[in-house]
C-alpha cells in the first residue's frame, strides 16, 4: 500500500508543512517498525534541519528541494534500504557517526563491546591510569571514538584497508572531540603496526 501510494503520484510539494510531511510520511512507513519517529528523521534530513528545529517550527513550508528529497527519501525507505544509509549516519552509543560507501553501517547491538569494556576497565582500573587500545578495521570509527570518548585517558590506533573508510573515521574523530588522541593507519590487519 505504501509503496503504491508513492508511485500513484501523492508527492510531496513545496508547500506542505513540515508537520503534514511528518504525518504523511509516517502514514507511507506504517508497516516499520518506528514510522512516526523515522518520518520525523526523514523530514528533517530533507528540510536539512535537525529535531528541534522540526518541533520548533512545525508549521514551517517543506519548499521545493526538500520535497524531492523527501520523495526520494521515502522510495528509498520503501524500498527497504536502511534509515541509517539513506540519512548517511547512524547513532551508536548516543553520538551521530557519519557512514560512507567504504563502510559497514554499525549495528547497535555492537553497543554490548562497548558496555564489556567498561566494566573490565572498571575491574582492572582503567579509569586511573592511561592506557592505548587498538581498533582493527576501523571503518566509521564507532569502537575507538566511543571509547576515547567514554574514557578520557586513552589514546588508540585505528587501522583499515581503505583510505575512504579511514578518512571517515577522521571526520567522525574530529567532529567529536577526540582526534587529538587518534592516529590511523591504512593497514590490513596488525601489519605495520609497532609497539
Amino acid at each position: 500500500m505504501p509503496e503504491a501510494s508513492m508511485r500513484s503520484g501523492h508527492k510531496f510539494a513545496a508547500e506542505d508543512s513540515l508537520a503534514d510531511a511528518v504525518v504523511r510520511s509516517a502514514a507511507m512507513l506504517a508497516g516499520f517498525d518506528e514510522p512516526r519517529r523515522e518520518a520525523r528523521r526523514l523530514v528533517a534530513a530533507a528540510a536539512e534541519m535537525d529535531a528541534a528545529q522540526l518541533i520548533a517550527a512545525p508549521d514551517s513550508k517543506l519548499g521545493a528541494p526538500a520535497a524531492l528529497r523527501l520523495d526520494e527519501f521515502l522510495v528509498r525507505r520503501l524500498a527497504h534500504e536502511p534509515l541509517s544509509r539513506i540519512l548517511g549516519s547512524r547513532e551508536f552509543f548516543g553520538r551521530e557517526f557519519a557512514l560512507s560507501s567504504e563502510t559497514l553501517d554499525p549495528r547497535p547491538d555492537t553497543e554490548v563491546l562497548i558496555e564489556a569494556a567498561k566494566e573490565l576497565a572498571h575491574e582492572e582500573g582503567w579509569y586511573d591510569r592511561p592506557f592505548h587500545l587498538i581498533d582493527v578495521g576501523t571503518g566509521t570509527g564507532i569502537l575507538a571514538i566511543t571509547m576515547l570518548a567514554e574514557f578520557s585517558n586513552a589514546t588508540a590506533l585505528a587501522t583499515d584497508i581503505s583510505a575512504q573508510a579511514l578518512a571517515t573515521a577522521q571526520s567522525n574523530a574530529e567532529r567529536l572531540g577526540v582526534a587529538d588522541r587518534i592516529r590511523f593507519l591504512e593497514a590490513r590487519s596488525l601489519k605495520g603496526v609497532e609497539g
